[in-house]
């Protein structure tokens, strides 16, 4: 039976005398690591550390939108949505599989064998009938040159051996991972057999470890010898104390004069348990990954983890949207058509930077459809199609070809308005030497100017700041709520602010314009207003941020220490 089973072969294992490596891998069960443990793809999944890693390149490369697009000549691109690619890539690559299933298992293989095939169907004149999984492994997928014309093939054989077909290149969708050939990648888990195996004989030790309370509870001491009766009642009494998850750690009378010392564990002991979180460490660097996305949140900060997660697509998951491009654009696609994973979303920061940056395209000429469309959402129709330039968010026809102003207006008896800001239907007059001189209503009138009264100066101050201070202890109450829940901490800071602007300005407007009307003359309140609104915002956020680099636990407590010095500087 041996025999018959060795003839199933790939005919490359022929020199036993130079057998694959796979093969070898293969009579042993698995590679062996110098930690003694046996360590094979499927094995390595077993560890949780790997598992988690493979998982979250497959999922986000599954979750990214995968989509098809036309290039145009004069630049920009358009969406293929009607192209059948589009169709197989964004939707079902076959009948049996949904397209986040197909990237995320061939995702998955590329994590762990460090290949991912799949065989192009196509109708005999060449379209694209769907996209079907190959095995990863390397005694069920191998890719070989003929000799006859020197083109690429795929062998491909099914579980017992046998070989099914010889696929030429252009019809196998293979996304190679690292390699030195450029043709076939490594495994990541063969390479990586050390820390893997490591962290497998960490969880192996602490498994027997606490098996069945593997350690001694204690140690029992009699003076002289104990017959034999006595030796296994004694015995007996302890281990029905200890020897059970029911009965663990219960008190027994001994007799005798026998005495009992408790045993603790081993230094030993604890550092081989210890050592399980530094695997942790090694197998995230394997892969290339920050150790917050294997959960473990010992360097991680409420303010770091997002440029954390955006290094993560940078450096991470983009090489591996790129082979994908790759090979997309190469087998299943023709200029100007392209494929691309739409990782914008994960680039853009959180979503007070994405409102600034939309903010600052606005302000360059992007429209406002643009603008909904990056975000997701739809149009509002032709008229957010207007281009605007910054002076006073005109458009753009308008700024080139400005209307003629109106005449001044011509009153008898009245001096002419002096041309001067205008600012509520009040045109300021400039004296020679540059300061505010008249002040003329719309209609030529002459508006009155009086001196500063300092007690109702003092007042209007007053009230500016007892309005201050009313919106900062909203504000600290808020922020000590949020604070005991320091996974939802940036979403807080992000969503209260861009409301507690709006609260603030229509709190503290009134008051702003007394005190700019009992300082003397008739001046624009709104800039001033506006600064106000914003140091306070800037300077707090900036105060909380700060407090939350710390672990959660700590959050409320810096927190606290932050918001009690803002009522001396309100």
């Amino acid at each position: 039976m041996l025999l018959d089973g060795l003839k199933n072969l790939p005919q490359f294992l022929s020199s036993a005398s130079n057998p694959q490596q796979w093969f070898v891998d293969w009579i042993r069960g698995g590679e062996t690591s110098f930690s003694g443990e046996t360590i094979t793809e499927e094995t390595a999944l077993r560890c949780a550390a790997v598992k988690a890693a493979v998982s979250v390149l497959a999922e986000t490369v599954a979750s990214v939108s995968l989509d098809v697009f036309k290039v145009k000549r004069s630049g920009g691109k358009d969406l293929a949505w009607d192209h059948p690619v589009h169709h197989l890539l964004h939707d079902q690559p076959n009948e049996e599989t949904s397209s986040f299933n197909w990237r995320e298992t061939k995702q998955g293989h590329l994590g762990t064998y460090g290949n991912a095939y799949s065989e192009i169907r196509r109708t005999v004149g060449g379209q694209i009938l769907g996209l079907w999984q190959r095995s990863p492994k390397a005694e069920r997928t191998k890719p070989f040159r003929a000799e006859v014309d020197q083109k690429i093939y795929y062998e491909c054989r099914d579980e017992r051996g046998q070989l099914e077909a010889n696929i030429p290149a252009r019809d196998m969708f293979h996304v190679p991972g690292f390699g030195f050939d450029g043709l076939v990648g490594y495994s990541p888990i063969s390479m990586g057999k050390q820390p893997i195996g490591v962290s497998r004989a960490a969880e192996r030790y602490a498994g027997e470890l606490f098996a069945n309370d593997a350690r001694p509870n204690g140690v029992i001491s009699v003076d002289g010898e104990l017959s034999q009766e006595a030796y296994e009642r004694t015995k007996k009494a302890f281990n029905e104390s200890g020897s059970t998850h029911g009965q663990r750690h219960k008190v027994k009378l001994l007799e005798g004069g026998a005495t009992f010392a408790e045993t603790q564990m081993n230094p030993e002991d604890v550092q081989m348990i210890e050592s399980r979180k530094f695997s942790v460490e090694e197998i995230a660097r394997l892969y290339r990954m920050s150790p917050h996305l294997l959960q473990d949140l010992t360097h991680g900060t409420f303010s770091n983890i997002t440029e954390l997660g955006r290094q993560f697509i940078i450096y991470t998951m983009m090489p591996w949207f790129r082979r994908w491009e790759a090979e997309i654009n190469r087998k299943l696609l023709k200029p100007p058509l392209e494929a691309r994973f739409n990782a914008k979303a994960f680039l853009e920061g959180d979503h007070k930077a994405r409102m600034e940056m939309h903010k600052a395209f606005w302000g360059m000429g992007r429209t406002l459809n643009e603008i909904l469309e990056i975000e997701g959402e739809n149009s509002i129709g032709p008229e957010g199609d207007t281009r605007f330039v910054p002076v006073n968010m005109q458009p753009i026809k308008r700024a080139i070809n400005p209307p003629e102003p109106p005449p001044a207006p011509v009153i008898p008896g009245q001096p002419p308005a002096k041309p001067g800001k205008l600012d509520r239907e009040v045109y300021y007059g400039l004296s020679n030497d540059g300061t505010l001189g008249d002040v003329f209503a719309d209609n030529g009138e002459l508006v009155p100017q009086h001196t500063p009264d300092a007690a109702v100066l003092e007042a209007a101050q007053a009230v500016l700041a007892e309005a201050l201070a009313r919106m900062t202890r909203k504000e600290t109450r808020a922020c000590e709520r949020a604070s005991k829940r320091p996974d939802a901490w940036i979403d807080f800071l992000d969503t209260f602010y861009a409301k507690h602007a709006q609260t603030m300005r229509d709190a503290l407007g009134p008051a702003v314009r007394n005190v700019l009307t009992a300082e003397g003359g008739i001046i624009q309140g709104t800039e001033r207003l506006e600064q106000i609104v914003q140091e306070h915002i800037e300077r707090h956020r900036e105060e909380l941020l700060t407090a939350a680099e710390c672990q959660p636990i700590n959050l409320p407590r810096r927190v606290a220490e932050t918001v009690k010095g803002w009522s001396g500087n309100a």
